[in-house]
C-alpha cells in the first residue's frame, strides 16, 4: 500500500495545485478511510471479527468512493478547469445515499450542507 501511495502521490503533486479544493479534500478523506479499515481489520483478533468490523463501515465508504466518482465525473465534464464547481448538491448527495444504502443524515454529518 505504501509503495502505491508514493507512485500516487508523485503522479498527483504536479496537478495538485490544479485541482479544485473539494475535490482534494474528498479523495483525502478516501484514503484515510482506507487506510482505517485497513488498520482496523488489521487490529481484529480474527478474520470473522475483522469482517464485522467492516461490514459495519462498508456502505459509509461506498458512499465516501460515490461522492470521489462524482465528483471526478463534474470535474471532467467541466473540462478540468481548476475553478470548477464540483460540489454535489443535496439531491446528488441524497441519490448517492439511497443507492449505498447509507442514511442521508450520516452523510450530511460527515459532509455537511449542501447548497
Amino acid at each position: 500500500m505504501v509503495l502505491t501511495d508514493a507512485i500516487i502521490y508523485r503522479q498527483a503533486a504536479a496537478e495538485v495545485g490544479r485541482l479544485p479544493t473539494d475535490l482534494i479534500k474528498l479523495v483525502v478523506r478516501f484514503y484515510t478511510g482506507a487506510l482505517e479499515m485497513g488498520r482496523l481489520a488489521d487490529g481484529a483478533p480474527t478474520a470473522l471479527e475483522a469482517y464485522e468490523v467492516l461490514r459495519g463501515l462498508g456502505p459509509g465508504f461506498r458512499t465516501t468512493a460515490a461522492l470521489v466518482i462524482r465528483a471526478l465525473d463534474k470535474f471532467e465534464a467541466c473540462g478540468f478547469a481548476a475553478d470548477a464547481d464540483i460540489r454535489l448538491n443535496r439531491e446528488e448527495v441524497k441519490e448517492l445515499a439511497a443507492k449505498m444504502g447509507y442514511p442521508l443524515e450520516e452523510v450530511m454529518k460527515r459532509y455537511g450542507p449542501r447548497p
